[in-house]
């Protein structure tokens, strides 16, 4: 009996060392962002909103990715509702080390801002990066990403900044 115990022990010991050489030497073909967020909109005399922030994120190689970055967030003032959406692409860059992914990334698209009857859109550039842990070889949580987003409107620049935590998917090369 105990010499079962000691060979269990030790397959099991041999399997988490290789599966986490294997998980740790991998890189996913493509990461799927999906979370939380929230948005200072005006950063020294705006508006708090919240809401939703999700990612694709194709690994170009182990350090370089490129990202397409969506986001929306919401407030309700005296019945009305302020909807803004981001919609940004750039580079990402990568440093793993064991569980963990740090990132940095260059973002440039355009973000709207919504009030019942109207619509206006604007240029947006953001700068920003994060921290995930992967949880399992095909899951990780973001543990915080956070974005410095100038946004400009009618020769006016606007600067904000968003926050966002939630999971990432990976997926594995074929």
């Amino acid at each position: 009996m105990k010499r079962r115990v000691l060979l269990l022990a030790f397959g099991l010991l041999v399997a988490n060392s290789a599966f986490a050489q294997v998980s740790a030497s991998s890189i996913p073909l493509a990461e799927v962002f999906g979370g939380v967020s929230y948005f200072r909109a005006g950063v020294t005399q705006g508006s708090n909103l919240a809401g939703w922030q999700a990612a694709i994120d194709y690994n170009l190689s182990k350090h370089v990715g490129v990202v397409l970055d969506f986001g929306g967030q919401y407030k309700s003032v005296d019945g009305t509702t302020l909807s803004l959406y981001q919609y940004m692409f750039g580079p990402r860059f990568k440093h793993r080390h064991g569980r963990v992914t740090v990132f940095a990334h260059g973002l440039v698209g355009g973000d709207a801002t919504h009030i019942p009857g109207t619509t206006q859109g604007a240029f947006a550039a953001g700068l920003g990066g994060g921290l995930d842990v992967n949880v399992s070889a095909l899951v990780a949580i973001r543990v915080f990403q956070i974005d410095w987003i100038h946004d400009h409107t009618r020769d006016v620049w606007t600067r904000n900044l968003r926050g966002a935590v939630g999971v990432v998917f990976r997926f594995p090369k074929r």
